[in-house]
């Protein structure tokens, strides 16, 4: 047997490297030999098969197309000739031949050709037939089979497609037949295709769906695009929402051959709608019920409320909210809203619902019961629920720091399937609602109080009030009647003559923060005095601001000591300030006086007089480094109303500092990197340079050994101010000594390296005499991070 490779029996078109193969059988005479000369002679390849066996196994092998003679046709061969066709489907449009004799055939071939109809590819030639007649039916036949071949591969590449797209998409035709359908339309309904492809809407979908659906097929066989939802239980039996649109097949002519059926589930969209209409209710409804209970200041009065408003919300016919005992076993009813007959008690005992009812609650999970009969039947606390003649309930414990304190259920004496949405309803009903209560009672309480506070208010030493939330002043104590006295309270309204444009107290306003200032308050007769003045705010439950409160200390004795204080200060500044500038030239003569004392003695004297000599000289020069150092201190103090406050540049500040340590980088060989640009800030570029020289020379003097140092300065915007971080890889220290190095002639490793104790402090006197603040961050070993905080300065 020859195998060639036109078609396999799976339906592969031929390789394009093969030319079409046209079998021949004719099994009399030499009509074989001749027809396959004359088709060669045409370049159409052809084969002989000399019996009916070699057709079959050529046929087996792949052909395009087939001759056979009338007279072959037998009825075994015919019925072998059909099963192998109908064996090998894409056999079944196979062009096909017949050379008869007289052109028509006999009643009885034509009887057995009859089996051939479902082919649809079976011709007849009259023999004898010219070779042009032959060549031309074989060349038509190979092109019907080329056909065949580009439409098969178009329909596979259709299905594909079809096969995935995430839609279940079928074709219908006019006759309501379906002819294609995709994968997921077959796995959607767990069906195969043979379930489906040739049988009719009804048979396939019922003809109760099928009658659903008939008024969108009517619109869509008159060629009408038609697009609706409905529900349609897949393979599992579950309801699912679909998406449907009908597209009609129309012809050149305008007739509608049939439509297009695409169905999207949209499950998931139609739940998710469904659940954010809900919360919307439920939103709605917490809202209001919010809203309604801060209106109120009486406990009772907001638990009538909830219970009232759940109630109806949930369209129960009872609803209750109790409270616990402190055994947590006894539930004392509060309030209860159910009709006229039921039974309201007064009190319940929480065991007589069984021990899971009073696990779920004491643990703060929910109770839902639909139908307690049943549910209750085989465990204990059934009798519960038949003494209170309840069917169904949702009971949402309250817990308060772990304990159970009230109970809020809704319940009635029917069975009810109860929504997942009014569960969640409940649940959040019962975490809002101990809250709502608790204020009232706060504010019950407060108003109780309040007249008690106010004798006590009366007797403080101190001005005080009270203001709304809006900072307008309705109530003063005695002490600021007395203190007004011969002027009217009006005139203090809102702020009086309190620094009534103060910017900061409408900040506190608004932030709801604290205030605290120090102002002038005239008295009754137009005196005034300094007054320390700190308003807090009085939260709510909810940290919401119900009003402030406020006093005014008189410290107008105080600050004339303080200004005191302070000129003794400057004094005493002024002092070190001359003392370590005048200190230095004694300082310069006893150095001067020691060298010459050396050179007098000459090297002949003793080496004890030369050490004694160095002594001198080595003291000296740390006595000189800590004058230079304290006289450096004492011009930052000194200078304060010297230094004319301008635009500092950083940037050019760093560069002072880093030429000003330039010989010890290059000693240690030291990286220095400056990331990011440095601000401009509100200062004095030479004073900020002396601040990063001081921060450099540390860096370098507190290096690891055999490790090269590595600064870093950075710069980072936070808030109002800027952080300008000087970062290096040095020895580090504890962290709870990082305010003590600010502090004068404070150092640590007094012994490894040398000092006077004085850089950090100036440090930190010229940073915060320009407003700003610094400290340190460090670990043993780690490093250290010194932050240097200034406010910013807004661009002109």
């Amino acid at each position: 047997m020859t195998k060639h490779s036109s078609i396999s029996i799976s339906g592969t078109p031929a390789t394009a490297d093969r030319e079409a193969l046209v079998l021949i059988h004719a099994p009399v005479g030499r009509d074989g030999p001749l027809l396959r000369e004359v088709l060669e002679r045409g370049q159409v390849r052809a084969l002989v098969c000399p019996s009916f066996d070699d057709l079959i196994r050529e046929l087996e092998a792949g052909a395009d197309a087939v001759f056979i003679a009338e007279e072959a046709l037998t009825g075994s061969a015919v019925s072998r000739l059909h099963q192998i066709l109908v064996q090998h489907r894409p056999l079944l449009d196979l062009p096909i031949t017949v050379l008869t004799i007289r052109g028509e055939p006999s009643q009885a071939l034509a009887e057995r050709l009859s089996r051939f109809d479902i082919l649809g590819g079976v011709a007849l030639l009259e023999r004898p037939a010219r070779g042009d007649t032959l060549l031309s039916a074989a060349q038509t036949a190979l092109r019907a089979r080329r056909k065949q071949y580009e439409v098969r591969k178009r329909d596979a590449e259709l299905q594909i497609i079809t096969d995935n797209v995430p839609a279940l998409i079928a074709y219908v035709d006019r006759d309501m037949v379906f002819r294609r359908v995709n994968r997921m339309y077959l796995e959607w309904f767990q069906m195969r295709a043979s379930d489906v492809i040739g049988r009719s809407v009804i048979e396939v979908r019922g003809k109760e769906r099928a009658s659903l659906a008939q008024p969108y097929l009517d619109q869509v066989l008159r060629g009408v695009h038609v697009s609706y939802e409905t529900r349609i239980p897949d393979k599992g039996g579950e309801l699912r929402d679909l998406s449907v649109s009908l597209a009609p097949d129309v012809d050149d002519d305008g007739h509608v051959r049939g439509f297009v059926s695409v169905a999207n589930d949209i499950t998931e969209r139609k739940r998710a709608e469904r659940m954010s209409h809900e919360r919307a209710n439920r939103l709605r409804f917490l809202n209001e019920l919010g809203e309604a209970a801060r209106c109120l200041n009486d406990p009772a009065g907001v638990i009538r409320l909830i219970v009232g408003m759940t109630a109806a919300e949930l369209g129960a016919p009872r609803c209750t909210f109790s409270e616990v005992g402190p055994d947590s076993l006894t539930v004392h009813v509060k309030y209860s809203l159910a009709p006229e007959g039921s039974p309201q008690p007064a009190s319940y005992w929480l065991p007589e619902f069984g021990a899971r009812v009073i696990h779920l609650l004491q643990s703060g999970q929910q109770l839902v019961v639909s139908n307690a009969a049943s549910e209750f039947a085989s465990i204990e606390g059934l009798a519960g629920f038949q003494n209170s003649e309840t069917g169904a309930a949702i009971v949402s414990p309250i817990l308060d720091q772990g304990r159970l304190v009230a109970i809020l259920a809704v319940h009635g004496p029917e069975p009810r399937d109860w929504t997942a949405s009014e569960i969640e309803l409940m649940s959040s009903v019962s975490d809002r609602c101990w809250a709502y209560i608790q204020r009232a009672r706060a504010e019950s309480e407060l108003q109780e109080s309040e007249s008690r506070f106010r004798t006590l208010a009366d007797g403080m030493p101190n001005l005080a009030w009270m203001a709304a939330a809006d900072g307008r002043i309705f109530w003063y104590n005695q002490r600021w009647r007395d203190y007004a006295a011969g002027r009217t309270l009006t005139e203090f309204e809102g702020w009086g003559n309190q620094a009534p444009d103060n910017p900061e107290w409408r900040k506190s306003l608004t932030a709801g923060k604290p205030f605290e200032s120090v102002f002038p308050i005239r008295d009754g007769n137009g005196v005034s005095r300094l007054f320390l003045t700190r308003v807090s705010p009085v939260l709510d439950p909810e940290n919401r601001i119900i009003r402030w409160f406020g006093t005014n200390t008189d410290i107008d004795g105080q600050m004339q000591v303080e200004d005191e204080l302070r000129r003794a200060n400057e004094e005493l500044e002024e002092f070190a300030y001359v003392a370590s500038h005048d200190l230095q030239e004694p300082l310069r003569m006893i150095n001067i006086y020691s060298q010459l004392l050396l050179k007098r003695l000459g090297p002949s004297e003793s080496r004890e007089y030369a050490d004694f000599a160095r002594y001198i000289s080595s003291g000296v020069h740390r006595m000189e480094e800590l004058i230079r150092d304290l006289l450096t201190y004492s011009q930052v103090t000194h200078s304060n109303g010297e230094v004319i406050v301008t635009r500092a540049n950083l940037a050019r500040s760093v560069q002072l500092a880093l030429a000003n340590v330039d010989g010890r980088i290059n000693e240690t060989d030291a990286r220095v990197v400056v990331a990011g640009s440095l601000p401009v800030v509100a200062g004095d570029e030479g004073q900020f340079g002396h601040v990063f020289q001081n921060l450099l020379s540390n860096a370098l003097k507190y290096r690891k050994p055999e490790i090269i140092p590595d600064i870093r300065i950075t710069v980072r915007r936070r808030s109002e101010n800027w952080d300008i971080r000087v970062q290096d890889n040095g020895i580090g220290f504890e962290q709870d000594q990082a305010e003590r190095i600010f502090g004068l002639f404070k150092r640590l490793h007094r012994e490894d390296y040398p000092g006077t104790g004085l850089g950090l402090a100036i440090c930190r006197r010229i940073v915060e005499r320009f407003h700003g603040h610094i400290w340190a961050e460090s670990q043993p070993g780690a490093g250290s991070v010194f932050h240097i905080e200034l406010p910013i300065v807004e661009e002109a």
